[in-house]
């Protein structure tokens, strides 16, 4: 908008300055050829030339000084422009060195915590420990022990982790440097401290930083399978399936952000076509999930999806009832969509073919949100 009015104004000038130009040529052609009060080698008419001279100043001199004033004021548009734009590279001066400080000192904690191996370690204890068949209430109460046995550094650790992303949010940057920095800030992060993160801002601990993590998607690479509670859909997979089922679910989420945001029908095949997954939106409430599973033998290649044909109906019936329970509501600690979303699942089994459909509602006729 503002590029727009600033060539108008520009443009504008240059056309009544033409204008001026031509009337004035075109009068001093007149004024030579016609009336001849211009005589290079006679003798000039003051009469003549004063008239002249009055009109030129009248209707030129108006012209040409509309063009000053027009000028006059693109050079204090540009003025205010260059002086918003030296405090805006001061203010990011001032920022960069308050956010690197922030880093050293985050570096500063890792290093006093044994590095990041610290977190690696804490987080195979766990995951080992954890009973398969664990749900939600279980993970935090196994993040709870651990809190409360690692407090006095690792509370140090989440308030400046906190505090780096709340002074990205809170600088007044535009959104591009926001994003910037906070893409700086989270290659930061290993995956077993994103890990931490995300149960941390479960507990009433971390509960402040929820707005941060929703608001950078800071958790956005934590794989659904590494979360305590699907423990119990990994015991039958090898690492590599387990690696390739969080690259699978990785794209769905992709999709169903897709579908979400963009209004797009999304669809996608796996396995050489044995599972397939779709996504409609009915309305702004309403989405309609389905995923498609068949019998058909699929070769051990390493691929996206692989791990999908290791589960029965029942156990992939739940593994995505749980992917998209996580996806759209506790991923973002309820703060995009509420308990008014409901997901109901109707499975329909013919031959060797069995479509479950997943109906996902906002009961409040609120729209369905992701991050």
């Amino acid at each position: 908008m503002k590029s727009k009015k600033n060539n108008f104004l520009l443009t504008s000038s240059v056309v009544i300055t033409s204008i001026g130009l031509l009337i004035f040529i075109w009068f001093c052609a007149r004024g030579y050829l016609y009336e001849q009060f211009i005589i290079p080698t006679g003798v000039i008419s003051l009469e003549k030339s004063s008239q002249f001279g009055d009109f030129i100043g009248g209707c030129c001199g108006a012209l040409f000084a509309l063009v000053g004033v027009l000028l006059l004021f693109e050079t204090l548009k540009l003025q205010r422009t260059e002086i918003a734009e030296s405090r805006y590279v001061f203010k990011l001066q001032q920022f960069d060195n308050m956010f690197f400080n922030l880093l050293s000192l985050y570096n500063s904690i890792i290093s006093s915590m044994q590095g990041k191996s610290f977190f690696t370690q804490k987080q195979q204890s766990i995951y080992n420990n954890f009973n398969q068949n664990g749900g939600r209430k279980v993970a935090k109460k196994a993040y709870l022990s651990f809190y409360a046995e690692n407090e006095p550094n690792i509370a140090q650790y989440f308030r400046v982790l906190y505090q780096i992303f709340s002074l990205i949010s809170h600088s007044g940057l535009n959104e591009e440097d926001k994003v910037k920095y906070a893409k700086i800030a989270r290659a930061q992060l290993s995956k077993d401290e994103v890990f931490f993160l995300y149960y941390n801002a479960n507990t009433i601990y971390g509960s402040k930083f929820r707005e941060y993590i929703n608001e950078f998607n800071i958790t956005k690479h934590l794989s659904i399978l590494d979360k305590l509670e699907f423990k119990k859909y990994c015991r039958q997979l090898t690492d590599i399936e387990n690696h390739l089922l969080h690259v699978a679910f990785f794209e769905i989420r992709k999709g169903l952000k897709e579908c979400i945001k963009q209004n797009k029908e999304w669809y996608k095949t796996f396995l050489q076509g044995a599972v397939a997954v779709k996504c409609t939106k009915t309305n702004a409430s309403k989405i309609k999930f389905i995923v498609i599973k068949t019998s058909k033998e699929v070769p051990d290649d390493i691929q996206q999806g692989l791990g999908f044909n290791e589960f029965n109906i029942e156990q992939f019936t739940a593994l995505f009832y749980d992917f998209l329970i996580d996806t759209l509501l506790y991923s973002n600690f309820f703060i995009k969509n509420d308990k008014n979303l409901i997901i109901t699942p109707n499975t329909i089994s013919v031959d060797a073919k069995t479509t479950i459909t997943y109906n996902i509602e906002n009961r409040g006729n609120k729209d369905i949100e992701i991050i």
